[in-house]
């Protein structure tokens, strides 16, 4: 487990934001878990998909593959909707201090579409 800094820049429709929160590294599988908004998320990296679950009162599964359909799978109390979306671009570069992913993908819905540019940047402190 190392000590870790998050950093998200995301830009949609015109609309950029950054995020900044620290966080641990965990090894196995791969993981970044940070706070957001008072509700855990845990970014599992992989090298083909990248996957996000936020819990808390509105839990939060999304796993982005390029080229590949997946789906954004929400909860509201017992209801569950799910979302389609489509990852157009998810690259990792990893090294010993950090690791930098970029990230587009759209969201489907059914008459319109929302596209979300992401970059990660997670930067290692000292162990825990």
């Amino acid at each position: 487990m190392k000590n870790c800094s998050v950093r998200i820049l995301t830009n949609s429709e015109g609309h950029k934001s950054i995020y900044s929160a620290k966080g641990v590294f965990l090894e196995i599988p791969p993981r970044v878990v940070y706070s957001y908004e008072g509700d855990e998320v845990a970014l599992t990296v992989k090298e083909r998909e990248l996957c996000m679950e936020r819990k808390g009162e509105t839990p939060l599964t999304i796993c982005f593959c390029p080229a590949e359909r997946t789906y954004a799978r929400l909860q509201l109390g017992k209801t569950v909707g799910l979302i389609p979306l489509e990852t157009s671009k998810y690259e990792v570069a990893s090294a010993p201090e950090a690791i930098r992913i970029e990230l587009i993908y759209r969201f489907q819905f059914e008459t319109f579409s929302t596209e979300f540019q992401l970059k990660i940047f997670i930067n290692f402190t000292e162990a825990k």
